[in-house]
């Protein structure tokens, strides 16, 4: 529940229970104040369940321009859509979208900016758009979401191999996030934790 914020008939569908053995157990979660129910998802005709936190948290406005949010999302987190409700994304790229460990998603500002393979072995940039094409830019962004991995997999190390299926080094991507701090390993970069 904490990973999706809502449980609805959709969310239902991915378990082996049906909608009408689930439901007496929300009204009853929601009887005892753990859950609230309400109408979270526009034009979503059943219930939707959710905590009173989420609730408040999506009746939030969206951030401004100046406020765009960076979310490093898991590949296996179940608040991930792809690959169970929604389509994995067309691409010219030789990404291997899978839903497993190792993998993740990185949205900016609500954007699917990145899709990151083995804990960084293979990263590749979804389609560049007016808003975010400069090189400077996306090299610092990534360089953020890959201290972001380090803390979270509380790993030491994480070494790229290959930007948008070449080797990262014959990349201005790769030129960029070394001077940014990579070091180079002999055709890989490499980022250490703090």
């Amino acid at each position: 529940m904490k990973s999706f914020g809502m449980i609805n008939k959709e969310l239902v569908k991915l378990t082996p229970f049906s909608w009408d053995a689930i439901y007496p157990v929300l009204i009853r979660l929601e009887e005892w104040g753990t859950l609230t129910r309400g109408a979270y998802l526009r034009g979503e005709a059943s219930l939707q369940f959710s905590t009173k936190e989420s609730a408040d948290s999506m009746r939030q406005p969206l951030p401004e321009l100046g406020q765009v949010a960076l979310t490093v999302l898991s590949s296996v987190d179940p608040a991930n859509p792809y690959g169970l409700a929604a389509d994995w994304p067309h691409s010219a790229h030789k990404e291997k979208y899978s839903r497993k460990p190792g993998n993740y998603l990185v949205l900016y500002g609500g954007r699917w900016l990145y899709w990151i393979e083995n804990n960084g072995k293979r990263i590749f940039r979804a389609a560049a758009d007016d808003a975010e094409n400069a090189e400077d830019s996306g090299a610092a962004l990534l360089k953020n979401v890959l201290y972001v991995m380090l803390r979270r997999q509380k790993k030491a190390k994480i070494v790229i191999d290959e930007w948008n299926g070449s080797p990262v080094l014959e990349t201005d991507t790769g030129n960029r996030l070394l001077e940014l701090g990579a070091e180079r390993d002999m055709k890989s970069l490499v980022f250490w934790a703090h």
